[in-house]
């Protein structure tokens, strides 16, 4: 029965005992707002979630395609040696990515000089740089073999700079201590 000073609660509680006879998913539960058994939303949170999902599926659309214009800028900065736009295009990119990672003009122009280096050395040393590299990983450092390698690579890069094979002392597993009379 319906109670007339309070009458909306009175509807409400009403209503519930209709939806448990009936079932949840009958319009009397959607009506007071019951959420749904299967994705556990309720309605309006239903329609809002279907919108915020279109919404995203457009942003990753634009972001995608700003992405690939950022990285034709920065490409095209690298080339004119524009280093501000090549910066300021690869903190876009990323920032779509979520890099923290910012660069500068001045990070930007070193890592140009340091491509540059690393291909003229590649050319210098008749395409074996990578090799070299590589099979520097390999041996210990101090050993003859990486000593042999890491001069032909300062060689590549023009560097004076030349390495030689420690000498390894054996010592003594014995030890002394004090006089021995």
């Amino acid at each position: 029965m319906i109670n007339k000073n309070n009458w909306e609660a009175s509807f409400v509680e009403e209503m519930e005992k209709l939806a448990s006879i009936f079932g949840k998913n009958h319009w009397f539960g959607k009506r007071l707002g019951r959420k749904n058994p299967k994705t556990g939303l309720t309605n309006k949170e239903t329609k809002s979630k279907v919108k915020a999902d279109a919404a995203d599926k457009a942003d990753t659309a634009t972001a995608k395609k700003n992405l690939d214009s950022n990285v034709k800028k920065r490409d095209a900065g690298r080339k004119s040696k524009d280093y501000k736009a090549t910066s300021e295009a690869q903190n876009r990119i990323n920032k779509a990515k979520g890099s923290k990672v910012r660069h500068t003009e001045s990070s930007a122009k070193a890592q140009h000089a340091e491509q540059k280096s690393y291909s003229a050395a590649k050319k210098k040393s008749g395409g074996t740089l990578a090799a070299d590299i590589k099979a520097r990983k390999s041996h210990k450092k101090g050993s003859a073999e990486y000593a042999a390698i890491q001069n032909r690579i300062n060689k590549a890069y023009g560097s004076k700079k030349v390495h030689t094979a420690k000498k390894i002392e054996k010592k003594s597993s014995l030890k002394f201590f004090g006089n021995v009379d």
